[in-house]
């Protein structure tokens, strides 16, 4: 990670690669909640989200290789609503995970396949300023879009 000012000045940067506390295997997705903090996806062998202060020291982690909830297979892009939930779409189990910032497991959804609701390796997520979750799905080649209160 390297971090500029807003007119290209380098600040400082952070990571390597590894299975540490601030190190990566595959980094995917970055984000930046309204405190300033940022998250970053880990899609190869870690498996798992990592937070960090704006200056880049390690906050805390979570996420492990799996199926359940809080886990991932290929976590590919984090998204942060109004409230600083992270929303981490998860390509290998086709689904999202929504936590709040410290990462504790809030509530899932999708599943393999085509219907709605489903996926198919989904890769991204944006949630617009009404709360609205946009979840791009690479294999089906579409977008779905999900209201700000997902059930469980």
């Amino acid at each position: 990670m390297q971090k500029f000012t807003a007119n290209g000045t380098f600040v400082t940067s952070w990571g390597s690669t590894g299975i540490g506390d601030g190190q990566f295997t595959s980094p995917s997705g970055v984000v930046v909640d309204s405190k300033g903090n940022v998250y970053f996806g880990d899609f190869g062998y870690n498996a798992r989200v990592q937070k960090f202060d704006s200056n880049g020291n390690f906050i805390t982690k979570w996420g492990s290789t799996g199926f359940g909830d809080g886990q991932f297979i290929r976590p590919a892009d984090i998204a942060i609503d109004k409230s600083n939930n992270v929303y981490v779409v998860d390509s290998g189990n086709n689904r999202v995970q929504k936590f709040d910032s410290n990462g504790n497991f809030i509530t899932k959804w999708g599943s393999s396949g085509t219907a709605d609701g489903q996926f198919n390796a989904p890769i991204g997520i944006a949630i617009n300023s009404k709360g609205l979750v946009y979840v791009t799905d690479n294999n089906d080649a579409e977008v779905q879009i999900f209201a700000p209160s997902i059930p469980k």
